[in-house]
This record gives C-alpha cells, structure tokens and sequence, in this order.
C-alpha cells in the first residue's frame, strides 16, 4: 500500500469529517469569533469543548476563561482557581 493510499484508510479509520457553512448575517457572532482566531479548527473545538462543559455543569462559573483538555479528560479552568 502507498503512502497516499495509507494516508486515505488512516484518515477514514480515524477522522471525522463536518463540514460547516455559516451565514455572516445570522451567524455573525460565531464567525467573528473565528475569524481572528490563529487556528480556525482550534478555535472551533475550544468553543464546543466549552459549550459540553457547561451542559454537563462543569463550569463552577458563567463565565470561564479557558477550556483545556487534556488526552483523558475535559478541564475547565476560569480566573479563580479550581477545588481538586
């Protein structure tokens, strides 16, 4: 198997493709939120990892600074620092 072909199989074993399209006028506020991103992708990934964590109630306040994640587990972190 060549590379190309390794790559295809690895890809579709183990990625997930979604793609998404977004209206300037009613999604505004969302793409201006990755407009400016460094990372469009990343950026993507820190706003829904931070929406999961305040469905599951994680967030100890409404409004968190960061979400980090870690390769086991979601952490949420805001300007206080957290009980553990």
């Amino acid at each position: 198997m060549g590379e190309y072909e390794y790559r295809q199989q690895w890809q579709k074993d183990h990625t997930v493709l979604v793609p998404l399209r977004l209206n300037r006028n009613t999604d505004g506020d969302i793409v201006s939120a990755i407009e400016n991103a460094r990372s469009k992708q990343g950026e993507i990934k820190r706003l829904v990892r931070l929406g999961l964590a305040y469905e599951l109630g994680l967030l100890k306040t409404e409004r968190p600074e960061t979400v980090i994640e870690d390769s086991t587990e979601l952490s949420v972190t805001s300007g206080t620092e957290q009980e553990g």
